[in-house]
């Protein structure tokens, strides 16, 4: 499934997030952690931009 969500980003990501056993997500960077907790056995990448550069 693919989406481009725009508006209401942060509500359908938590609403995704809480039905999930195991979370992972890769994103530019990261300010808090108000919107998404993650736990042991998540996986959160942050700026993978030497990764394949």
């Amino acid at each position: 499934m693919n989406e481009l969500l725009s508006s209401g980003l942060w509500t359908r990501i938590r609403g995704l997030a809480k039905k999930a056993k195991k979370k992972s997500a890769a994103v530019a960077y990261v300010t808090d952690d108000r919107y998404l907790k993650f736990g042991k056995g998540d996986v959160l990448v942050i700026d993978a931009s030497g990764v394949w550069g």
